[in-house]
């Protein structure tokens, strides 16, 4: 299980200021456990702010794959805790049983989910790499084909029923993807999100000679890519009575990210997984809290000549 590690400096921020952060940010991002357990989000709400909270320089931990500083008021704060190999069925604080023992007798019973969520990751198109900006890095013409060649997958897929909700990073390349399966579902809940970007999420064990991006950089992404987690990976709500589909789609480093996470694998073990350009990823969320993996990449809906990485 992931063992929290929720430890404020001793020249930390005041009370005050982590409260007035945590009622700052939309509902629909932080957790129903409280402030304790909404620390790890407090620095993504000051990287999209620009803010800081200010602190002492934390220390290092064991498993980090690289000796780098973290200047904030928690100590690994926006990344999850070590991993003991022992599933944590409360990993979502949703378990019912859980939350009932937080509650008092009088506030009532806690009801139990009933459904299962499914979430199907895809990677956005082969883009422009030569780029200068994000918008810049757009879809190379293959881009734009494998994104049609995977809505039309999707939609085989899913022929019975259409996806409950599209979701989609506000990058260029995942916006330009994400018009390709609109166009086969115009009348779905469609929804953008700042969280869902590409970045840096975690230090990869083994350390990589070739992908070594700013220290600061897994400080700040790795804060908004958990937060992003948090947000659409948990068991159904209660009021949820049938199963439900989401599509995601996001990037590479956010995707191999969430599937570590989501199986509580240690999250430094992202890198080690290669994802193709709209290849696709399906995970399953059953309601006691239990996660599978269906596919992992499948791009096999994609001609040979089709299947890139890069």
């Amino acid at each position: 299980m992931f063992r929290p590690l929720y430890r404020i400096g001793a020249a930390g921020a005041s009370a005050g200021a982590l409260v007035a952060a945590y009622y700052s940010l939309p509902r629909d991002i932080y957790r129903p456990e409280g402030l304790h357990g909404f620390l790890p989000v407090v620095q993504a709400a000051s990287a999209e702010s620009g803010t800081s909270t200010g602190g002492r320089r934390g220390k290092g931990l064991k498993d980090f794959s690289h000796d780098f500083p973290v200047d904030n008021v928690f100590e690994r704060e926006s990344l999850p805790a070590v991993y003991d190999g022992v599933w944590d069925n409360n990993w979502d604080r949703r378990d019912p049983e859980y939350i009932r023992q937080g509650r008092r007798k009088d506030e009532g019973d806690v009801q139990t989910p009933t459904a299962s969520r499914r979430i199907i990751l895809v990677r956005h198109g082969q883009y422009n790499l030569s780029g200068k900006g994000d918008a810049e890095k757009s879809l190379t013409e293959l881009g734009h084909t494998q994104a049609a060649e995977t809505a039309a997958r999707l939609q085989t897929l899913l022929a019975e029923s259409p996806p409950d909700k599209l979701i989609h990073s506000t990058m260029t390349r995942a916006r330009e993807t994400f018009t390709a399966f609109q166009k086969l579902y115009p009348d779905v809940d469609v929804k953008s999100c700042d969280l869902l970007r590409e970045g840096a999420p975690y230090p990869p064990d083994p350390p990589s000679k070739t992908y070594r991006p700013d220290y600061h950089q897994f400080h700040t992404d790795g804060a908004r890519i958990e937060a992003a987690f948090r947000k659409y990976f948990h068991r159904a709500d209660v009021d949820q009575t049938a199963g439900s589909v989401e599509v995601i789609i996001c990037h590479a480093n956010v995707i191999r990210y969430f599937v570590c996470r989501a199986l509580q694998i240690p999250p430094s073990a992202w890198l080690r997984i290669s994802l193709p350009h709209c290849s696709l990823t399906v995970m399953d969320i059953r309601p006691n809290g239990r996660v599978s993996i269906r596919n992992l990449g499948e791009s096999g809906h994609l001609p040979p000549a089709h299947v890139t990485t890069h």
